[in-house]
């Protein structure tokens, strides 16, 4: 399928907000939120795995933190989203991304936002940068269940259930394989975001849709009516 295709039949756009929308960590501070978050762990270092003793993903040292003890998670939880929100505060916006956001808009489609990251860190940075009145929803992580997060599809299925809409009229835009893992799970499109040249091989493994490389190509064929 052309992009042009894809876009034809969504009325409702599912967008990925670190990535598509902006570089949450664009300082490079998600190894530095992941260190933070391991801190907090009991038990030491030498009480965690090595895969988690050394990731930068601070979203796995959270679903790390769900298999030790609710007490934990909750600690984890509520670290992360408090730096998520200072982050939305310094993060990069994503080139030609708030183009596309507000053509999708003016094309007649609804923009919700779905991500694993906070719900809070997510809303901030909108209202930061002024795309609060375009974007119609927000569906972040669920709190304390970080096991419902993308690859699975409970964050597109809400979203979803939200618009009021079919799956079929839905597409979602991601520059991750756990987002288009999750559009095949809940079985909307799905259009994947290669931004760098290092996720082109990994994405088109889970066979997209399609595949851009920049906002911009959705900002171009966005104006097209919905079939």
């Amino acid at each position: 399928m052309t992009l042009a295709e894809v876009l034809r039949g969504a009325r409702h756009i599912l967008l990925d907000f670190d990535g598509p929308v902006c570089a949450l960590y664009g300082g490079g501070s998600d190894n530095e939120v992941a260190t933070t978050l391991r801190n907090l762990l009991s038990g030491g270092p030498l009480d965690i795995p090595a895969p988690i003793a050394h990731t930068s993903d601070p979203l796995e040292v959270l679903r790390y933190a769900a298999l030790r003890s609710y007490q934990e998670l909750s600690l984890i939880e509520a670290e992360f989203v408090s730096q998520e929100v200072h982050a939305s505060t310094t993060a990069t916006p994503t080139e030609r991304a708030r183009e596309a956001i507000t053509a999708l808009a003016s094309s007649g489609r609804t923009i919700t936002i779905v991500s694993n990251n906070s719900s809070d860190a997510v809303t901030a940075y909108l209202s930061r940068v002024g795309l609060a009145h375009i974007v119609d929803g927000v569906v972040g992580r669920v709190p304390r269940q970080p096991e419902l997060m993308k690859p699975r599809p409970d964050l597109l299925q809400a979203a979803i259930e939200q618009r009021t809409a079919n799956a079929k009229e839905c597409v979602m835009i991601g520059d991750s394989a756990s987002d288009i893992a999750a559009a095949r799970a809940a079985g909307t499109l799905a259009i994947a975001f290669a931004n760098r040249p290092a996720k082109t091989k990994q994405l088109e493994q889970e066979r997209p849709d399609v595949m851009i490389e920049s906002m911009a190509e959705i900002e171009s064929v966005s104006l097209l009516p919905i079939a």
